[in-house]
């Protein structure tokens, strides 16, 4: 017996005037709310082991939360008995919510610094969701669907088709077949009582939050959001208290937004007007998550495991099997290349003109030498490791305000201090594995293409079929962030995606190996697994007081 508890908690921050994560401007400032962000949560227990997984709406999961939750729960509820290693914490990926909240500095340049306010709403939300969702623990029964949304539903698009059809797994698809280059299946756990009253479900489908543009001024959930909404109102027409998430998954390449308007500088979705587009996408997920929830495909049975682990992925050595053969194979340290400030077609950032010029200074210049590293075609822009712009320290930059608006806010930090605090992004990162019966959940601290995540299941389905695992459930946006994870065909492209890509051409492959590791551990005993003997670094109150925004605000 598995027993079950869910809860949801609204995580809006009560402020206004600053600016929200996602789009990388400056402008896209939040001063009211449209929709409420939430923090659902759902708990599972069996044989005095528990897991915890979490969809919050917000653009990902920093380090910083996951440390703030998992110490809140520490020093408020001990006798909870939860821990790093058996509390999931994945994002929704929405781009209408708060920024803010990471103490790393690159995730903190467009909302102009760290707030204390900001993040402990986001940590004590979902921290009390978590609790809740323990304190209504109750006997439960479990079933697992799966569920293709047709390919006439306009729900979800490759924005990149070309990068798509350089994997030697897929059949070239026309730019017009872009809904085809995607992974279109629900994934979906549905949990019911004794007497058969559904009493929450989790489903994981991959599109990005994106339905929401940045000419928006509004706190929205966005598509996802309006989904959980629209199917808890259904279930709850029947006077069930039922709390229904919708998790992300492999959406690094997958957007909701296909068409382009006249006069709109984006492309958008289902229509001109981004809120009802959100709402038209999410009653899209809303309505073939029903069909899964009424059409289970087996019931969940058995017992519940983990296991997580920090990498140090900025120099990680490479198994050759997942390289093509080639050895001494390592990551690089992580960086951004050039391509990375051009965005994407819902999301343009500077012009092709400009980029072409700053692509040929950096060619001739030294900027770009980790890029060399192991055949690597990234153009690199910043170094998030070293610390430098255009291989130069931040105040030796000098770029026109249109080509890049944060460097004179990096200037102003680096008079703070603040530049020199840490990387500009993490390189120790976790991955973690959750067991629920014949499930496997893989929590993922970046944005996994569609391939790239189709690949990481199918090693965990070889490595764990012995064990009697049968479906692998892929979750980005999950315990932290680090930027992207294409395939090292698609990177090679160098793209949007391939240039936020932090590691270098092998970062998937790295990311194989660790959770080739990941699986043998799992598959030991308790007690015989290897400990962690990395952590994610800790900033203390002086770091987040050189963060702080109220510096940088005025």
């Amino acid at each position: 017996m598995i027993k079950f508890g869910c809860a949801s908690k609204n995580i809006t921050p009560d402020v206004t005037g600053v600016q929200m994560m996602g789009w990388g401007k400056f402008e896209n400032i939040a001063f009211g709310v449209a929709l409420p962000i939430h923090s659902r949560a759902f708990v599972f227990e069996s044989d005095n082991k528990k897991i915890a997984f979490v969809s919050a709406e917000i653009a990902f999961i920093s380090q910083s939360i996951k440390q703030g939750v998992i110490d809140f729960i520490n020093k408020n509820y001990p006798e909870k008995n939860f821990n790093d290693d058996n509390i999931m914490l994945s994002a929704t990926h929405t781009h209408s919510a708060f920024g803010g909240f990471s103490h790393y500095l690159l995730y903190l340049l467009t909302s102009k610094g760290y707030s204390k306010e900001i993040y402990q709403t986001y940590v004590e939300g979902i921290a009390k969701s978590i609790i809740e969702a323990d304190n209504n623990l109750t006997d439960s029964k479990l079933s697992f669907s799966i569920q293709e949304i047709p390919e006439n539903e306009p729900v979800a698009f490759n924005r990149v088709v070309k990068a798509y059809n350089q994997n030697p797994e897929v059949k070239n698809l026309e730019e017009n077949q872009a809904n085809l280059a995607i992974d279109r299946n629900i994934y979906l756990i549905k949990v019911y009582n004794q007497n058969n009253l559904p009493l929450g479900m989790i489903n994981w489908f991959a599109v990005h939050c994106t339905s929401i543009h940045n000419d928006n001024y509004l706190i929205h959930s966005d598509n996802k959001g309006c989904a959980s909404t629209d199917f808890e109102k259904e279930l709850k027409k029947e006077n069930i208290d039922f709390i229904a998430g919708f998790a992300q998954s492999s959406c690094g390449d997958v957007t909701p937004n296909f068409k382009k308007y006249d006069g709109s500088p984006f492309q958008r979705g289902i229509s001109e007007d981004d809120f009802i587009s959100a709402e038209l996408n999410g009653k899209i997920q809303s309505k073939y998550a029903k069909k899964a929830f009424d059409n289970p495909l087996f019931e969940i049975e058995g017992k519940i495991d983990f296991y997580q682990k920090y990498f140090d992925f900025s120099n990680m050595k490479v198994d050759p099997k997942f390289c093509n053969g080639l050895e001494n194979i390592y990551t690089t340290k992580q960086a951004i290349g050039i391509e990375m400030i051009g965005g994407t077609k819902e999301g343009p950032g500077i012009s092709e003109q400009l980029l072409s010029v700053l692509k040929s200074v950096l060619k001739i210049s030294k900027s770009d030498i980790l890029s060399r590293k192991n055949d690597d075609k990234k153009i690199v822009f910043a170094n998030m490791h070293d610390r430098t712009i255009m291989g130069k320290n931040i105040k030796n930059v000098s770029l026109p305000k249109n080509i890049d608006e944060m460097i004179p806010l990096l200037k102003k930090m680096d008079e703070k201090g603040a530049l020199d605090i840490s990387s500009w992004t993490p390189n120790i990162l976790p991955i973690q594995l959750l067991l629920l019966g014949k499930i496997a959940i893989i929590g993922l601290p970046a944005e996994f293409t569609t391939i790239s995540g189709k690949r990481v299941k199918k090693l965990i389905l070889d490595k764990l079929e012995k064990i009697g695992i049968e479906q692998v459930i892929v979750s980005c946006y999950t315990n932290s962030y680090s930027g992207y994870v294409t395939t090292p065909e698609e990177y090679d492209m160098q793209f949007y995606e391939g240039a936020s890509t932090h590691f270098g051409k092998w970062t998937l492959s790295a990311y194989q190996t660790c959770i080739e590791k990941l699986c043998d551990e799992i598959l030991k005993p308790e007690e015989e697994r290897e400990k962690n003997n990395l952590s994610p670094r800790i900033f203390d109150e002086k770091d987040l007081e050189k963060l702080n925004l109220e510096y940088y605000v005025k």
